[in-house]
């Protein structure tokens, strides 16, 4: 990996030749977990220890993150996009209707922006609330927004404010105000774009 990685225009970390033997699964990836709150949603925001790191002192096994998507069959089947360091996806939970239904019952889910770096929350909620304000439940940031969204999320700026819009199950358009995170530190460890 060294000489892929000098090609590259960043820097890039990447395990040792040897160093790690094995499979990638859950058991070696920091889980975040998700919250629901009525129609918002609340995320943990875990320290991922990265393998052959000095983060966290002791302990840095985890090659990744994941989440934990509460909803049943809750799933992300439409590409995510990345605003101002921002993850941003909606996931779909299938209906539950049947071609026997009497009533047809569409897909809901969950409009989420999250920290790519650790799969968890931000310290301050990019969400708005309608009074300008970063949204929290509980004291918390919210991370999720339960909008029925469909397709990837597209980010409109307006002078010095910023708005995403995603489609819904039903075919009508939500918008939100939203906010970028306060910098930070950090970079891809593992991917890079193809050249």
């Amino acid at each position: 990996m060294t000489a892929w990685n000098s090609l590259s225009k960043m820097s890039l970390a990447a395990l040792s030749p040897g160093t790690y033997a094995g499979a990638i699964t859950t058991s070696n990836l920091t889980t975040q977990t998700v919250t629901q709150s009525g129609t918002l949603e609340t995320d943990t925001n875990l320290t991922v220890c990265w393998y052959g790191a000095t983060l966290c002192g002791s302990g840095n096994t985890s090659l990744g993150w994941t989440i934990s998507l509460p909803g049943s069959g809750e799933q992300v089947i439409y590409n995510p996009t990345v605003w101002q360091g921002v993850l941003q996806l909606n996931t779909t939970i299938p209906s539950t209707s049947t071609v026997l239904s009497c009533s047809i019952q569409l897909p809901t889910g969950w409009t989420m922006f999250i920290n790519p770096a650790t799969g968890g929350a931000f310290t301050t909620s990019p969400f708005l609330g309608s009074n300008g304000q970063p949204m929290t439940v509980g004291g918390l940031p919210v991370s999720g927004m339960q909008t029925n969204g469909t397709g990837s999320i597209t980010n409109i700026d307006v002078g010095s404010s910023h708005f995403w819009v995603t489609d819904t199950s039903n075919g009508q358009p939500v918008t939100g105000a939203e906010q970028a995170p306060p910098s930070g530190t950090g970079h891809r460890v593992t991917w890079t774009e193809l050249r």
